[in-house]
Formats: structure tokens, C-alpha cells, sequence
């Protein structure tokens, strides 16, 4: 950390970590889901 901050490897691997975990939730309950794209 640099000064309170991540240095940039440690954004990047913030970063997957939600990629990863919201991935998990769509996919343990894609019906939910199934619409999104028809969200305006």
C-alpha cells in the first residue's frame, strides 16, 4: 500500500476479485438474471 492506496497490481487483483465473485452469484442463479439485457 502506498499511502492508503493499492499499488496497481494490487487494483487489478481487487478488481478480479469481484469479476469472480459477481460471475459466481449470476451463475448460481441465472433465472434472476435471464432478462438483464432488457433493462432500460
Amino acid at each position: 500500500m502506498l499511502m492508503g492506496h493499492l499499488n496497481a497490481a494490487g487494483y487489478q487483483y481487487i478488481a478480479w476479485m469481484f469479476m469472480t465473485y459477481i460471475n459466481w452469484i449470476i451463475e448460481r442463479d441465472l433465472s434472476s438474471f435471464a432478462d438483464i439485457g432488457l433493462i432500460d
